[in-house]
């Protein structure tokens, strides 16, 4: 059963600006621990950023119903499985929370 369903888009040329004008400050906002470590093999940096921050908004828009405050963005990763698929990752305590929902991610 789905319970909500949420979807954002980015404008790359946006992000490239604010990594032009914040680089590491901006990244360290946006991308958890292990998403950074994904960003240091990509030469498409800001479309790799984009893709993570529009992913990260549609789930925080999708649980509205669920969350007291929007958590910061860093706590919401998106990263790969084995089979490269994006998958999310939730920092304590957010994971606790969200330990009994099933989330699917698409990322253009």
């Amino acid at each position: 059963m789905v319970r909500a369903v949420g979807l954002d888009i980015v404008e790359t040329k946006r992000i490239a600006q604010l990594l032009a004008q914040h680089d590491q400050r901006f990244i360290d906002r946006v991308l958890g621990r292990d998403e950074q470590a994904l960003l240091t093999e990509r030469v498409d940096r800001a479309q790799f950023v984009a893709g993570r921050f529009a992913a990260k908004e549609a789930i925080i828009k999708a649980l509205a119903d669920v969350l007291d405050e929007r958590p910061p963005y860093r706590q919401i990763q998106v990263v790969k499985d084995a089979t490269g698929k994006p998958v999310t990752q939730f920092d304590e305590p957010l994971a606790r929370r969200l330990n009994a929902y099933r989330f699917l991610v698409s990322i253009s």
